[in-house]
């Protein structure tokens, strides 16, 4: 099967970046017991 690329829409970017920090905050609540505010800071500085 050919994989198409593409660019994203401005709305599938911003939904993008918003799971992309939801998904990495998860990921430092769990691995560095973090705070759910202090995860979502340090995923928002990491992500975008």
């Amino acid at each position: 099967m050919p994989v198409k690329i593409r660019r994203m829409t401005n709305d599938e970017f911003k939904n993008f970046c918003q799971w992309s920090v939801e998904d990495h905050a998860k990921e430092l609540m769990e691995e560095c017991q973090m705070s759910q505010a202090e995860a979502i800071m340090k995923a928002r500085e990491e992500v975008i």
